[in-house]
């Protein structure tokens, strides 16, 4: 089944899309920062692990060289933000604080398109000082021996 919809990203972006699309507009929940109990609270938790799962499996599943999904996951800079994206989850929230505080902004309100591009533009550029002087350093010494063995005595 899931090699089956490997090879049909469409259909499993589909799915993922009707998931989304069920979350944002046909579960009638409240917009903004409000608490969400009840069955519409584990309906919402479900569409979004299923909007999860149909995107990873593409991704994950079926030929890698078919898709335009795929060729958009191979794509050098959607790679490179894969590469440094531990250090984007990292620095994101300090840049997004910051943002909304040099535009004066309350809490949760603003303009989107401006606080994203702020937050994205920051965050990859201190994750990728950070992948190359923290990570990749600490990445080479994986692999060598903790102890030097002692040559023996002759």
């Amino acid at each position: 089944m899931l090699e089956w919809l490997g090879r049909h990203a469409d259909v499993c972006l589909g799915i993922a899309l009707a998931c989304y699309v069920t979350v944002a507009l046909a579960l009638d929940l409240p917009r903004g920062i409000i608490e969400v109990t009840g069955p519409r609270a584990y309906t919402r938790n479900v569409l979004h692990s299923l909007v999860a799962v149909f995107v990873l499996i593409p991704a994950v599943f079926g030929p890698q060289d078919r898709s335009f999904f795929r060729q958009f996951l191979r794509w050098r800079p959607v790679v490179y933000i894969g590469v440094v994206s531990y250090g984007v989850y990292l620095w994101h929230n300090t840049f997004l604080e910051q943002a909304r505080e040099w535009a004066g902004f309350p809490l949760y309100n603003g303009s989107f398109a401006m606080l994203l591009t702020i937050t994205m533009v920051w965050s990859v550029i201190f994750a990728t000082a950070s992948y190359y002087l923290v990570e990749l350093p600490i990445l080479r010494l994986k692999d060598r021996p903790l102890f030097r063995r002692a040559a023996p005595a002759s």
